[in-house]
């Protein structure tokens, strides 16, 4: 579903506003909108929330168990495959996984057969179901594979990073930031998540520095710290304005540009 005069108005803008939320997917998950009348520079990028989200709470991807799991290492080549193929045949490494689940995520196949090993990264069209034994699952590749493939290589498979975001959760952090929402999203709609630039964003843990990092919180779900904090966490960007609420910043995000 690509990004282009198709899915714009008549003013240029994308058809699903970027405050508004969607039932209907209108986007490729990840698609990027920079506005061009937006003098602070602020990019977006589209998401689906895995979870209801308020305005001004920092994002993670959802962690998933099971059927649905997110994140699938050295699943292993089932059928070999020649140089310029976009079909990987390959068998997963836990349950069974669904038809789509990784379209628009992340492949990273590993050549075991070069010394040290190589690795390259593609972006995933689509996907079959995916089951543990077999020849008959396969992922699609936007772009030619530029090596043979062996039923030695392995293969790395990671949702996209904006697939059921929700609020990034107290005590551990189980995806990397994505962003920050600017508006009520109801679970399962799609929309546009702030990913670079002025962003309002909740504090837990203050004061804030002005123009020191800000990192992702633990103790408060969707939150930030201060980069003072003796804790581990992601830093998200820096600090612009510190709320005359200790529950607020106004942050400059430096997530995906």
């Amino acid at each position: 579903m690509p990004f282009d005069k198709i899915y714009l108005d008549r003013y240029g803008e994308p058809v699903q506003k970027l405050r508004e939320q969607s039932a209907t997917q209108k986007f490729r998950l990840g698609e990027r909108y920079a506005p061009p009348w937006d003098p602070l520079g602020r990019v977006y990028r589209y998401a689906l929330a895995g979870a209801a989200i308020t305005p001004g709470k920092l994002l993670g991807g959802q962690a998933l168990s099971g059927a649905a799991t997110t994140l699938q290492t050295a699943c292993s080549v089932s059928v070999a495959s020649q140089v310029g193929d976009k079909r990987i045949y390959l068998t997963i490494v836990t349950t069974a996984q669904a038809a789509s689940l990784f379209t628009d995520g992340i492949a990273v196949v590993n050549d075991v057969s070069a010394t040290p090993d190589e690795f390259y990264t593609f972006a995933i069209k689509d996907n079959t179901a995916l089951v543990t034994t077999g020849t008959t699952g396969y992922i699609e590749l936007y772009e030619e594979v530029p090596v043979a493939l062996t039923t030695s290589d392995k293969v790395d498979l990671t949702v996209n990073p904006w697939y059921n975001a929700i609020e990034m959760p107290v005590t551990t952090h189980v995806a990397c930031p994505v962003g920050v929402a600017g508006i009520n999203v109801t679970s399962g709609y799609y929309f546009w998540c702030q990913t670079w630039g002025p962003c309002g964003i909740m504090s837990n843990s203050g004061p804030l520095t002005i123009g020191a990092d800000v990192l992702s919180d633990v103790s408060l779900a969707g939150s930030i710290l201060s980069d003072t904090a003796a804790v581990v966490a992601t830093r998200v960007g820096f600090c612009l304005n510190v709320s005359t609420d200790v529950y607020g910043a106004t942050v400059f995000l430096q997530i995906a540009p």
